[in-house]
């Protein structure tokens, strides 16, 4: 079958051949992207970056030779609108630094879970719809650095349940979807009665998708007493 025209080009450079067939399994399991290939080394990504179209790589920095940095910044000197999430087991605070100067969209330290891929893809491919719209107000560009799930919506873009494959039995993605949606939109934190009212669901479901928020860390869960002396809990997006 043949690939979307609008689907992200993708150029993996890893050196380790199992490493790089993890990363092509878990963006195999992503819609929306397609690979365009892997390289093994920063020369052949070279040669393979001025022969055919990316616009996204997912690079590891120590790699044979000239290390991933130096082709990170041949990258930049070619110009054209190609990015690069890393994908590295380098966590040196200078080597963090570089990456982010030389304009990484985001930075992955191995290990990693699908979960964080996924996040750092989807967050990718949100904000490239920049591309498609002339401005922009705060709320939506604040939604689409930190809660793309969110702001891929309002822009136009249809959610993609194979970025949550992985749900506890009984958690479906569009439900999880509309929950994040609301907590994005909301002007502070919230009671699970309030996202239950927004969503159109029962108090005890909400709950249960706000706690699954919360375990992965997405959420955060505020405790306030009230005049009874009952701690009430009141959910907020933790943003980054």
């Amino acid at each position: 079958m043949k690939a979307p025209a609008d689907d992200v080009r993708v150029l993996i450079v890893e050196d380790d051949p199992m490493v790089a067939e993890v990363n092509r399994q878990m963006l195999g399991r992503l819609s929306g992207f397609r690979l365009a290939g892997i390289a093994g080394d920063a020369r052949t990504a070279e040669r393979f970056l001025a022969a055919a179209a990316v616009d996204l790589v997912l690079l590891d920095l120590y790699l044979p030779g000239d290390g991933g940095l130096t082709l990170f910044e041949a990258i930049r000197r070619r110009g054209g609108s190609t990015d690069v999430i890393v994908i590295s087991a380098a966590n040196e605070t200078e080597a963090v630094r570089r990456a982010l100067a030389l304009g990484a969209v985001d930075y992955l330290i191995k290990p990693f879970t699908f979960a964080r891929f996924a996040a750092a893809l989807r967050r990718y491919r949100a904000l490239r719809r920049l591309k498609e719209v002339e401005t922009v107000d705060q709320a939506t560009l604040d939604r689409l650095r930190f809660a793309p799930w969110a702001a891929e919506a309002e822009l136009g873009a249809a959610a993609d349940p194979a970025v949550e494959p992985d749900l506890p039995k009984g958690l479906n993605a569009e439900t999880l979807r509309r929950v994040r949606t609301y907590l994005a939109g909301a002007s502070g934190p919230v009671t699970a009665e309030d996202v239950a009212d927004g969503i159109g669901a029962s108090r005890v479901t909400a709950r249960r998708y706000l706690d699954y928020l919360v375990e992965r860390g997405e959420v955060e869960l505020d405790f306030r007493y009230g005049a009874i002396g009952r701690p009430r809990h009141r959910y907020r997006l933790r943003w980054p």
